[in-house]
């Protein structure tokens, strides 16, 4: 069980890719969002520094940068702290969940 569990975590927390799904009646999708970089349980849980929490940001940018060479990546962030940092790398695109979803389907249904 633990091992079905351990799968579930990278499942839900790892994935920096819009994940399809499909309801009955229309198509949806769910935006990954890790906890890890979360403001509330890094502030109140791990007690972190305003800086701490800027470069954890940053430091979990640049890997899925990097891989979005090859394949496009999502990161979302609740607050902005390392924002000047991911706006420096070339072809980071910011943009909202709707814009996001909106381009994923007019890739999907050309």
């Amino acid at each position: 069980m633990a091992a079905d569990l351990e799968h579930c975590r990278k499942r839900l927390v790892a994935p920096e890719r819009r994940v399809p799904s499909h309801a009955r009646r229309a198509a949806a999708g769910a935006m990954p969002y890790t906890q890890e970089i979360n403001d509330k349980p890094v502030f109140e849980r791990q007690h972190r520094t305003a800086d701490e929490f800027r470069d954890m940001i940053c430091r979990r940018f640049d890997v899925p940068y990097r891989e979005g060479a090859q394949s496009g990546r999502v990161m979302a962030m609740g607050v902005p702290a390392a924002l000047a940092h991911i706006c420096r790398h070339e072809g980071v695109w910011k943009a909202t969940g709707a814009e996001i979803a909106r381009h994923y389907a007019a890739q999907a249904n050309p």
